[in-house]
């Protein structure tokens, strides 16, 4: 299959991954809402973000090496060990000291809870290396059927927990049963096996490596995680709830959009190292394509979520609704910024990619923690300025080292702000006009005219996608 080909087939492969996966979570989701209080769902929430932020310390960033510099079988099974080693000591801290923290911060029912979970560390870590080699390959296919399975076997067995009576515990089963049966899933496919002569000469290299990804991947999920620490600790379960409903619908949504072109970019970009006219083309057009969806998408969504909220997951997470629309704020932005980690991971030296990281999420995480001082409010206004954040951090990096001007954000950027005024005034057209209609048929009115503008958009931008990836 030739290069064009595959980065298509990559492309459909990893847009059913991320929608059918995230389809399936969004619906469970929605049944779990619907059956559990806010505080069981903030006490796993709480759960969650620690345990994402210990996942990012024992990955180490390490498996990058192997997509980005040198793949070899050594490096491999270095690299599988070394994680696994650090993740299973994560683990046995992380039992014995984080029910002891959560106690005293009275989170009780999330240091019970993280007994159980903080054993995925080491389970998860399984699979990391596996992973990289199938994505390096370009082998969505695979991938997206395994995480299909996983995540609706997970579902099912959640949902089932959920109706007998299990509370909290069955967000907990959900998630255990997705990362054993995909860790599985991801080691009955694999041809590679770790060597069981384990060796550590020459390890420097790839620590050596993996440190400025690591530290950039620690500072982002720190970043991306903090504020639900801070809700959580300081305002209790039953905030943390509300404000991680909205923040979970968010994240659905824009995993959904995102993960497609975000998965395939690195290896996409990987294979034109070296020619910065090639790299720079390649990333005015991803962030066009991406825009060109999500813009419009979160414009249409930050209109109509104070009615779909509570008319799909339950009118008691009426509270969630501003939470969500700051957050849609916050994802207008994501595009300027979406795929400079792989860029640079492409284009530039690795300490790059730290000092990167560094800049945008230390004025990300002080923004969080000032925010904190004025309540949940204070919080989300703080989310929806990263998005300002993070541009500003990568505009000097990407003009450096791929050489791109301003005027390249205003023409990628035109076709999703052309959509995206279209629905507004669509919208605002048919609440003019149906103003003496029942709210239901006005609803219907403004959600048919701004939703078609939406779709004859993803149309064209799905066409346009076909015929360029074709013609590189």
């Amino acid at each position: 299959m030739s290069d064009k080909l595959r980065v298509l087939n990559g492309v459909k492969w990893a847009a059913l991954r991320a929608w059918g996966v995230r389809a399936t979570s969004l619906l469970v989701f929605l049944i779990l809402a619907r059956l559990l209080s806010s505080a069981e769902i903030g006490a796993v929430a709480m759960v969650s973000a620690i345990l994402a932020i210990l996942m990012a310390l024992s990955e180490l960033g390490l498996a990058d090496y192997l997509l980005y510099a040198d793949d070899n079988e050594k490096s491999r099974s270095q690299i599988f060990w070394f994680q696994q080693i650090v993740a299973t000591a994560l683990a046995i801290a992380t039992f014995i000291l984080a029910p002891i923290i959560l106690n005293r911060l009275g989170q009780h029912d999330s240091a019970n809870v993280i007994r159980v979970m903080c054993w995925s560390l080491p389970l998860l870590s399984l699979s990391v290396v596996q992973d990289t080699l199938f994505r390096k390959q370009l082998d969505f296919k695979s991938i997206a059927q395994r995480s299909l399975i996983s995540s609706v076997s997970g579902g099912a067995l959640g949902v089932i927990a959920a109706y007998c009576g299990l509370g909290l515990w069955s967000i907990v089963i959900k998630y255990l049963t997705e990362v054993t049966l995909l860790t599985f899933l991801v080691w009955r496919a694999a041809a590679w096996r770790p060597s069981w002569r384990i060796g550590f000469g020459g390890f420097g290299v790839v620590v050596r490596y993996g440190r400025n990804v690591a530290g950039a991947r620690m500072l982002d999920v720190l970043a991306a995680n903090l504020d639900e620490l801070i809700v959580g600790g300081a305002m209790g379960q039953k905030e943390l709830g509300i404000y991680s409903v909205g923040k979970r619908i968010y994240q659905i949504c824009t995993e959904m959009m995102t993960t497609v072109t975000a998965q395939v970019a690195g290896p996409v970009f990987a294979r034109s190292q070296g020619d910065i006219a090639q790299l720079r083309a390649l990333y005015v057009r991803a962030m066009q394509m991406s825009a060109w969806l999500v813009m419009p998408f979160y414009t249409l969504l930050f209109l109509f979520c104070p009615l779909v909220v509570p008319w799909v997951f339950g009118s008691q997470w009426q509270p969630s609704v501003w939470v969500l629309q700051f957050f849609c704020i916050a994802g207008l932005l994501a595009p300027l910024s979406q795929f400079n980690w792989s860029i640079f991971m492409a284009a530039a030296p690795p300490r790059v990619s730290l000092l990167y990281s560094f800049t945008r999420n230390l004025f990300s995480i002080l923004a969080l923690l000032l925010g904190g001082f004025f309540g949940m409010s204070g919080i989300l206004i703080a989310q929806a300025g990263r998005g300002v954040i993070m541009f500003a951090a990568g505009r000097g990096f990407l003009a450096r080292y791929i050489s791109l001007e301003l005027k390249s954000y205003f023409s990628a950027l035109l076709p999703a702000m052309l959509t995206v005024a279209l629905i507004i005034l669509s919208v605002s057209i048919a609440r003019v006009g149906a103003h003496a209609l029942p709210a239901w048929a006005s609803w219907s009115l403004q959600l048919a005219l701004g939703g078609g503008v939406l779709l004859v958009s993803c149309v064209f931008l799905f066409r346009r996608i076909r015929k360029q990836v074709l013609a590189v």
